[in-house]
């Protein structure tokens, strides 16, 4: 299974300035992005924080939330299903139904927790020319360091870079 961390951020690092908020201060091009990117994995798995703040399923893609707290998610079958317990045997589950891509979509403590597990391929980022005076940070809870190895810089549009890695 390929694994694919897909976030924006600010210049600094940032994911949002707080718990709730849109990415709306990114451009066209980073949301042109993200959607082609969901799209063509099919799945993408984020926590319950992040699926509340998109507020609805997407087309064409099922969303999987990770929550201890199903009941606090509105789950639409075939869209939208909530997963807890082992990141590994969700994945498997995943890829027994045929998926080969998933996109881990947020928040921070979600990216942690698949970083930390060893389970992610690839990280997509795109930087976008804004500084925050603070927020929340691309992984908080990291318990070790990671190295990456960059594997393309393109520009989307006149501000937008889009900067993807491997985790080694």
């Amino acid at each position: 299974m390929h694994t694919i961390i897909v976030a924006t951020v600010t210049a600094n690092g940032f994911i949002a300035r707080g718990t709730n908020e849109l990415a709306n201060w990114s451009s066209k091009e980073d949301k042109k992005f993200f959607v082609e990117e969901t799209k063509k994995a099919g799945v993408m798995i984020m926590g319950r924080t992040t699926f509340a703040t998109i507020g609805r399923p997407l087309p064409d893609r099922l969303i999987v939330v990770l929550t201890e707290k199903p009941e606090e998610v509105a789950v639409a079958p075939g869209s939208v299903e909530t997963a807890s317990g082992d990141l590994k045997t969700i994945l498997d589950g995943l890829e027994a139904r045929g998926f080969t891509n998933v996109v881990i979509a947020g928040g921070s403590n979600v990216y942690s927790q698949f970083l930390n597990a060893g389970l992610v391929s690839e990280i997509a980022l795109t930087y976008e020319p804004i500084l925050f005076t603070g927020g929340i940070p691309l992984a908080a809870n990291l318990d070790k360091e990671l190295m990456l190895e960059t594997l393309s810089v393109e520009r989307l549009g006149e501000k937008t870079v889009l900067v993807r890695y491997k985790v080694l």
